[in-house]
């Protein structure tokens, strides 16, 4: 009867401590999943904010090339293009 009972009661002890450790690493894990997922959560946040910090400053580039001053710079730099009254001196 005694031996039954220690018998019982090293089989319930061993079982305890299998649901702790089982536990223990499925709340690990868990944690570990969730870190990751911040992780990666903060990553794509950083993307999207340089992403945007570019959109922007391509709709302002955008706009830029529809004004008259950017073509007509464009025309002299690349084209070497001038007006009509005026006179191009060169130097030597």
């Amino acid at each position: 009867m005694i031996k039954k009972k220690s018998t019982k009661m090293i089989f319930l002890t061993v079982e305890f401590f299998i649901c702790g450790y089982i536990i223990y690493n499925i709340v690990f894990h868990q944690q570990a999943l969730m870190n990751q997922k911040k992780q990666e959560m903060m990553d794509l946040q950083g993307k999207i904010k340089y992403e945007k910090q570019l959109t922007d400053k391509l709709n302002k580039e955008k706009d830029e090339i529809k004004t008259d001053e950017y073509i007509e710079n464009i025309a002299r730099e690349k084209l070497g293009m001038v007006k009509k009254d005026e006179k191009i001196f060169y130097e030597r």
